[in-house]
Parts: structure tokens; sequence; C-alpha cells
């Protein structure tokens, strides 16, 4: 959330603590690490009848 927020603060005023690639990186790693987890999840439990 923080590189959320420091993105928008980067795109509004244009100074902020990361560059935008480093926001959008980490942004998009995170989000597909929530993905991959839930989805690995979801697949243990459908397998095991839960």
């Amino acid at each position: 959330l923080t590189y959320l927020v420091d993105l928008f603060h980067t795109a509004i005023t244009g100074d902020g603590v990361y560059p935008p690639m480093v926001d959008s990186a980490v942004l998009l790693i995170v989000i597909l690490i929530f993905t991959l987890g839930a989805k690995t999840i979801q697949q243990h439990n459908l397998h095991s009848g839960r």
C-alpha cells in the first residue's frame, strides 16, 4: 500500500520516495505473489475436500 501511495504522490506532486518504475514493479510482484498463493490454497482445498 505504501508503494501505491508513493506512486500517487509522485504523480500529483512529482517528488516521491521511490521512482515510479520501482513502485509499479513492487506492486505487480506483490499482486502476483498474493494471487499465486490464493490459487495454490484454493487448489489444495479443492483436492482435500474442504
